[in-house]
């Protein structure tokens, strides 16, 4: 057992050290399967729990790429049913939506129960799979790569004859390409010159040894360059021979080495001067010269540098890629660029290394910077609230962010898998095509709109603004949320055709029962022919189904009703015929129901009509107007009741003032009057009420419009400041280092007054923070007061509504008082969260301060035209306190100019106004003393002394009275 757990332990730490995942896979005859054994290294390659794996080998399984699955079971089928060697290639696609490719292979081996064991290696191919997918570039890509290299490049056959070239090479040659294709040198050269060349190529194809050498060339024109030949021989997989070669002009090299040898202190000075770090390494890799930046960013001063050994100095570098490419580019004489992050200078440097004759030069930068700025770019797509893609111009999305969840309830996975047009809404497609259509054709699209399904099924608005990348042909786009605004919108739209309408029905139905009554206090005579008349037309009208007609059996229970009817009780006709009057009727008034009732069934009278209460199907509870008849066999035995439903209209208003006596018809004329004021009124009240419904959506769209840049700019400021004290410093560091810079330079210091920019630049940042800091606080003050999304009962902070909207009324204090300051003073009590509707108790508090605000300019200006500047003291205090364990108080106190008694009756009234026309509408406080009396079942007062100032004072429960009375 000792040796058999040496062993086991042992060869955990064979696999451990395997590059890959070694595993053991069971697959038994039910069709069930295990993984009894799997390395560690699969939580490094696969992201999963070796114990997550053996619990369950379906977590492993489901990671395979859905396009890979079916070829996946076929191969272990086919290896299952031969017992042969299995050997498979596929992609796996992770919970980080990272994509791998695998290299999977084993043989299955059948035990004597019949099931069959797996024992396998997984290798991560993904790297080899990238080169391979670009090993199969096309011709095409492969002229327009070599086109992109500066250098002259060319390919020749076994025969010498030209079979590939770059624009290099013709520019440089003064010859098309048309004219080398398929020729030979000694058709452009002369028979020395191109001898010479072909005895060179033929030894390079022969030999297969490369060849570089430095020569001169004289092309067409006659100018004579230097140049340098790389030739080397590569064979194709057919076995074909081709001769590859590069041309480099090297004569301003040439020069610049003599130049350089001539003046080497001149060379030093250059090398100093630029912003690149410099090394220079001889061939037995030692430091020969480093310039003061190289010191700088490898934090070493250069006499500790030079003359020692590159690898003795930086040991961690030796096997690194600094080592590698170091080494490759002597080995191969060519230039190397790459990118590299060096642990011991915690710091990633973009490299450029020159080989030379006496050893190589190395250019670099310390990047860290840049690397920070494009990981912070990438947090930042993942983290935005906007739905963030990028799209191909094939149809479908190449990337997105986990915004695409929050919105559309699909994983990346699902998204990717589809085209884009297979979410969009049928009556958007085309729209949706033709925007795309534009992008591709390169016409720039800032913005559009169409509905996209949501996993649910239901759809989403979506406003996107794209753009495309010409060099990559993809689409970069982002898409917000705008479903709940298109809803708003119609709402908003319905609402106010409803409330049109409803006025209009209500003013002319009005103006019918005004006539009426003029008519009727006239002439009786004619009144109560007008009203047999009026009875008639109503009777019609309940004969087409304009008000509730039911049916029922003289012991109450229905057995016909109307559409009208159900849509008053809200049951649907089977659910009433298996019902009695009984049954939907409020308790309180089946026993008014019964009695009125048995004197039908007796005979005492032919019809009662009687106000009563229904309780609908969803338990709420209906008025009806209710008109109750019996139909009676040819005997007089009661046979049924009829029954006609009507809600409380102004026709009940007109039979009661009937029912009058002459001397009360002119009352209740006035009463309707009143009635007429009271409806305008509650009319003007409505409208007011929309357009601050209105303005609030208006006023939270800018809000939640501005918040997204302010904060970014905000967000900014702080690393603008420090960049520009980075970039002062820098400046100084470099005036310190050299005081006396050319005269260009002086000039240009003068001519853009360099001392006056350093001085005032710090204070013009901090003034864009001073600036930006008030718009933010000026957005929270908006979204506050607005509270769009707290349309019903909600418990909030009082203290909060006030403060935004004293911050929105404070320029009104600069406008009104631009000479004057008003002391505002908020003594705030301990309160706790109070149960409101927090909107409309915004509302209240503008209206109450917007008058306390007034009241003190007036204040002002009557002191100002009496000289009065003894006491010039305004003041606008709120204080607020808990008045009991349920109710909270806020008093808002002013010395302004104070209401008299006589007006202080009718401030609440609705168009009371003593303000001057097109100064005040006379609805401010009677909206808010609806809010709080009506709404909030508060109270409000007003105590004022004329000259003095007043005082307002509002009492509302802490929790809802809605919820108490429940």
């Amino acid at each position: 057992m000792q040796r058999l757990q040496l062993n086991r332990s042992h060869f955990q730490r064979i696999s451990a050290c395997i590059p890959g995942v070694v595993y053991q896979f069971l697959q038994r005859k039910d069709g069930t399967v295990d993984f009894t054994f799997i390395s560690p290294s699969c939580q490094e390659l696969f992201e999963l729990e070796a114990q997550t794996i053996k619990a369950n080998a379906e977590t492993l399984i489901n990671l395979i790429h859905p396009q890979d699955r079916e070829a996946f079971a076929k191969s272990v089928v086919k290896a299952a049913e031969n017992l042969a060697a299995w050997e498979w290639e596929g992609r796996f696609v992770l919970h980080s939506g990272k994509i791998i490719w695998i290299q999977a292979a084993s043989r299955p081996e059948k035990q004597p129960n019949g099931d069959l064991l797996w024992d396998g290696l997984l290798m991560n191919i993904t790297e080899r799979k990238q080169i391979e997918a670009q090993l199969k570039t096309s011709q095409s890509f492969l002229q327009n790569v070599i086109n992109g290299i500066s250098d002259p490049v060319f390919v020749k056959d076994e025969k010498h004859r030209f079979v590939l070239l770059n624009e290099a090479f013709c520019k440089f040659t003064g010859v098309v390409r048309e004219e080398l294709i398929g020729k030979t040198d000694r058709e452009f050269f002369s028979f020395p010159e191109a001898k010479f060349l072909s005895e060179k190529d033929e030894e390079v194809l022969k030999t297969g040894v490369e060849n570089t050498n430095e020569e001169s060339f004289t092309d067409r024109a006659g100018n004579t360059y230097i140049i340098s030949t790389k030739k080397s021989c590569f064979i194709d997989e057919a076995g074909n021979k081709f001769l590859v070669g590069t041309i480099r002009d090297i004569s301003d090299r040439v020069s610049t080495e003599i130049a350089l040898r001539e003046s080497s202190r001149h060379t030093l000075n250059m090398l100093e001067s630029i912003t690149d770090a410099f090394i220079s390494i001889n061939q037995d890799w030692e430091i020969t010269y480093l310039n003061s930046q190289a010191a700088s960013v490898l934090q070493s001063p250069s006499a500790e540098l030079l003359g020692q050994n590159l690898w003795v100095v930086f040991p961690q570098a030796v096997g690194s890629k600094f080592y590698r490419e170091y080494h490759r580019a002597i080995k191969e004489q060519v230039s190397v660029t790459f990118e590299e992050y060096y642990q011991p200078l915690n710091a990633w440097l973009e490299v450029r290394a020159y080989p030379g004759v006496e050893g190589l030069s190395i250019f670099f930068q310390d990047i860290t910077e840049r690397k920070q700025t494009e990981e912070e770019r990438d947090r930042f797509f993942c983290v935005s609230l906007d739905l963030l893609g990028i799209a191909g111009v094939d149809g479908y999305f190449k990337r997105v962010n986990p915004a695409v969840t929050t919105i559309l309830g699909y994983t990346a996975e699902e998204f990717l898998a589809h085209p884009f047009i297979y979410f969009v809404h049928p009556e958007d497609r085309s729209a949706t095509l033709v925007e795309i259509s534009n992008l591709s054709r390169g016409i720039p699209t800032l913005y559009f709109e169409n509905r996209y399904r949501t996993k649910d099924g239901s759809y989403k608005w979506l406003a996107w603004k794209s753009a495309l990348e010409a060099n990559t042909g993809l689409i970069y786009t982002a898409a917000r949320d705008i479903t709940e605004q298109k809803q708003a919108q119609v709402k908003l739209k319905r609402l106010n055709e409803e409330l049109e309408s409803r006025v209009q029905e209500r003013t002319i139905e009005l103006s019918q029962v005004v006539s009426q009554l003029q008519q009727e206090i006239s002439d009786r005579t004619s009144v109560e022919k007008a009203l047999r008349e009026s009875e008639e037309r109503f009777r019609a009208t309940f004969e087409q189904a304009a008000v509730g007609i039911a049916h029922a059996d003289t012991s109450g229970k229905f057995f016909w009703v109307n559409r009208k009817f159900c849509e008053i009780v809200g049951y649907t006709p089977e659910e009433l015929y298996e019902l009695n009057f009984q049954e939907i009727t409020h308790p309180d008034d089946v026993q008014l129901d019964r009695e009125n009732v048995q004197r039908l069934l007796k005979g005492e009278r032919a019809t009662f009509t009687h106000e009563k209460r229904y309780i609908r199907n969803d338990r709420s509870i209906v008025w009806v107007n209710l008109t109750v008849s019996m139909v009676r066999e040819a005997r007089g035995k009661p046979k049924y009741f009829v029954g006609v439903i009507e809600n409380i209209s102004d026709r009940k208003f007109a039979e009661i003032a009937l029912q009058r006596s002459e001397a009360q018809l002119h009352r209740k004329a006035e009463l309707l009057e009143q009635t007429l004021h009271e409806l305008r009124s509650y009319q003007t009240q409505l409208v007011q009420s929309e357009k601050m419904s209105s303005l609030g959506q208006l006023v939270a769209g800018v809000a939640h419009e501005l918040n997204n840049p302010v904060s970014f700019i905000y967000g900014n400021l702080v690393h603008v400041q420090e960049y520009t004290q980075d970039l002062t410093d820098l400046l100084e560091l470099y005036q310190s280092y050299y005081p006396r810079p050319e005269k260009a330079i002086q000039d240009a210091i003068a001519d853009k007054d360099l001392d006056f920019i350093l001085e005032d630049l710090p204070k013009l940042l901090n003034s864009m923070k001073v600036g930006a800091n008030r718009i933010r606080e000026i957005v929270l003050s908006l979204r506050t007061f607005s509270r769009l999304d707290e349309a019903q009962f909600k418990e909030v902070d009082l203290h909060s509504g006030i403060d935004s909207s004293l911050m929105i009324l404070q320029s009104g204090f600069q406008e009104k008082f631009p000479h004057t300051t008003i002391e505002i003073i908020k003594n705030y009590g301990k309160l706790p969260l109070v149960e409101c509707y927090p909107g409309q108790l915004n509302q209240a508090f503008m209206n109450i301060l917007t008058n306390a605000i007034d009241a003190l300019q007036e204040q002002s200006l009557l002191k100002s035209q009496k000289q009065d500047v003894a006491d010039d003291n305004l003041q606008l205090q709120i204080h607020t306190c808990l008045v009991d364990e349920s109710h909270v108080q806020i008093r808002i106190v002013d010395n302004g100019i104070g209401i008299s008694p006589e007006v202080q009756k009718y401030i609440f009234d609705p168009f009371f106004t003593t303000k001057p026309v097109g100064k005040g509408t006379g609805l401010g406080l009677a909206i808010s003393h609806q809010i709080i009396v009506g709404t909030h079942k508060g109270q409000l007062s007003c105590f004022s002394t004329p000259g003095q100032g007043t005082e307002f004072i509002i009492e509302i429960p802490s929790k809802s009275a809605r919820k108490a009375s429940n």
